[in-house]
């Protein structure tokens, strides 16, 4: 049985993937009402990949934090450290900014929902901070 760690880790990431997808999925609808002239133009941070600088941040913070936490248990190798950008900086960042998109339907002028900010910003961090977990030795 692997250690809770990487199995919160994978539940996480599949839930980050999810998110994405789903905003992914919205955004292209969006796109195609646009084009059949039934829908506004889509705004062009209206896309998970479009992640902006604070949920970056967020997720850049966190990962730092919890690897510093577990820094004797991992090596500090190229492999490992791409895995920490990838898995996360980039999915947690893609995945906080995903529910933005979402809670605002692609509109991100309009007022942003506090619940919205809050569960993003959990996204972010959560998304961050079970990162290490992959490349725990």
């Amino acid at each position: 049985m692997p250690p809770a760690a990487e199995v919160l880790a994978v539940a996480v990431l599949v839930a980050e993937v999810v998110l994405i997808a789903v905003a992914w999925c919205a955004g292209s609808r969006r796109v195609a009402d646009h084009t059949a002239k039934q829908g506004p133009r889509p705004h062009v941070h209206d896309h998970p990949a479009q992640a902006g600088v604070v949920m970056l941040g967020i997720a850049t913070l966190s990962t730092a934090v919890a690897a510093a936490v577990r820094l004797g248990s991992w090596e500090t190798t190229w492999s490992n450290l791409t895995d920490l950008l990838l898995l996360g900086i980039v999915a947690g960042g893609m995945a906080g900014h995903s529910v933005m998109v979402l809670a605002t339907r692609g509109q991100p002028d309009s007022d942003k929902p506090c619940w919205a900010l809050a569960v993003a910003t959990v996204v972010a961090t959560l998304g961050g901070a079970v990162s290490p977990a992959w490349v725990v030795a």
